[in-house]
This record gives structure tokens, C-alpha cells and sequence, in this order.
């Protein structure tokens, strides 16, 4: 398991059931790794940062959400025939049985990297890097906490 999470101190992961699991700083960047048990997967789960200059606060991961464009919605943009874009790109509030959040998808085929900024994460394009979703040209993020005109 892998976080990033620049400037920070520590990083346990916290799982729905089960014990804490410290993650280990592998690259002064702000990259915390740790290898789970054979046959642990966390399906649901919070983390614990630490910064040097207070407590530490517990965040929902934005990667432990699956995306939230199916293969049909990428094969018909894929095609050009998608009929309803505006429901599927762009930034849109969800919510999902442990978080709501907002989601964010953007089409931007010859892109080789897309991140969200804004207040909530300082500005700071490191903090939340979007995923590529295949050769779609479709990139994509759920970023649990914020809530709409955020």
C-alpha cells in the first residue's frame, strides 16, 4: 500500500475492522509505503497524517475509491457518441455508502498528467494527481470531504 502525502511526518492507514497499520516514509517527497498481510485488502479505510506542526488528521484517501465512469460512459466517449457528457465530466458532488465528495473527469487525450487544485489542498498540484483511465483520454478523481462550490 502507497500514500503520497507531501510534508507529512507519518501515515497509518486505519481500517473500518482491524488494527493500524503504520506506513514507512521510502522517499523524502512524502512517500509512505507499507506490504498488507497475504490476502488483505482494504476495501474501506481512513488515514492518519502527521505534520510537524500539530496533530495529526484523519483523512479519506481519494485512490482507495474506485472510478466513477464505467467502461460504457469511456467506450462511448471513446466513440464520440456519449449523449449525456455533462453527467459523467466535469465535477459533479457524489456520495458513496463511507464518503461524499466531489468527482472530477476531464477528457484531455494527449495530457500526461492532470491534477485537481484548489483551497482544500493548499494549491498544491502534488496533492491530488488524477488517474488515467486507459486510452480513453478520459482522467478521473473522487475526492472524498468537499462538498459543492468547493
Amino acid at each position: 500500500m502507497r500514500a503520497f502525502r507531501p510534508a507529512a511526518t507519518s501515515v497509518r492507514v486505519l481500517p473500518q475492522r482491524g488494527e493500524a497499520i503504520e506506513l514507512e516514509l521510502t522517499h523524502p517527497a512524502g512517500v509512505f509505503e507499507a506490504t498488507l498481510p497475504r490476502r488483505r485488502t482494504l476495501r474501506h479505510y481512513r488515514l492518519e497524517v502527521g505534520y510537524p506542526d500539530g496533530e495529526p488528521v484523519v483523512v479519506s484517501d481519494a485512490y482507495s475509491f474506485a472510478p466513477s465512469l464505467g467502461e460504457l460512459d469511456l467506450h462511448l466517449i471513446g466513440e464520440g457518441r456519449h449523449e449525456h457528457l455533462w453527467n459523467v465530466l466535469g465535477a459533479h458532488v457524489r456520495t458513496y455508502p463511507t464518503a461524499t465528495g466531489v468527482s472530477f473527469a476531464v477528457w484531455a487525450p494527449n495530457a500526461r498528467g492532470v491534477r485537481v487544485v484548489g483551497d482544500f489542498n493548499g494549491w498544491n498540484g502534488s496533492s491530488h494527481p488524477m488517474r488515467s483511465l486507459g486510452s480513453s483520454g478520459v482522467w478521473e478523481l473522487f475526492v472524498p470531504d468537499l462538498g459543492p462550490g468547493t
